[in-house]
């Protein structure tokens, strides 16, 4: 939630959607989560 949180900061600051931000930060830790939920 911090990194889609800063990455929505910075694409408003850029004058772009916020969700471009929550993509792009999807994008960076997706490789990094683990490939199962952790909340049920």
């Amino acid at each position: 939630m911090i990194v889609a949180s800063i990455m929505a900061l910075l694409s408003y600051k850029l004058k772009q959607p916020m969700v471009i931000g929550y993509i792009v930060a999807g994008m960076i830790i997706g490789p990094y989560t683990p490939p199962f939920s952790l909340v049920l």
